[in-house]
């Protein structure tokens, strides 16, 4: 169950955003905060909301340290390839792995998520393309433990 947020009128509200932005530059993002309860003003229905306050948030994000560079080069580009990245936990410990990409068009992870032993190896399924025939496409991948302690 999702924690409730509550406060009394007129009292200062606080709450936590994170944001994992997945293009470099400056993205605008307009952040509701609503109620699930009901509106003496307007009327009744299932799920009906409450817009409590209407924030913007501006996140400017700049390219990550890359860490590797790999360039893939599909055969045809009008076809999507099945494509490898090998990844070793650095770490000690046994550790929960999640992986994403900043442009799932171009290239899915189809190993989202999985978990390695310290210091095991295993290779991240991936499928790329199709792209348009002439175009090249820069893409990151975010490997991260669950515990936030790797982050590649």
């Amino acid at each position: 169950r999702t924690p409730a947020l509550s406060f009394a009128p007129g009292a200062g509200v606080s709450f936590g955003v994170s944001v994992a932005p997945t293009v470099v530059g400056e993205q605008r993002v307009l952040l509701h905060l609503v109620s699930d309860s009901v509106s003496r003003h307007l009327p009744t229905s299932a799920g009906a909301r409450r817009l409590t306050a209407a924030c913007l948030v501006i996140v400017e994000a700049a390219a990550p340290k890359t860490q590797a560079a790999h360039e893939v080069v599909l055969p045809r580009p009008d076809m999507a390839f099945p494509r490898e990245l090998p990844f070793r936990n650095p770490s000690t410990s046994k550790r929960k792995f999640a992986v994403r990409s900043t442009d799932p068009r171009v290239c899915t992870v189809q190993t989202r998520d999985f978990e390695l032993e310290a210091d095991a190896s295993c290779n991240i399924r991936l499928q790329c393309g199709p792209v348009d025939i002439g175009c090249s496409a820069e893409v990151y991948l975010f490997v991260e433990s669950d515990d936030g302690v790797v982050r590649e």
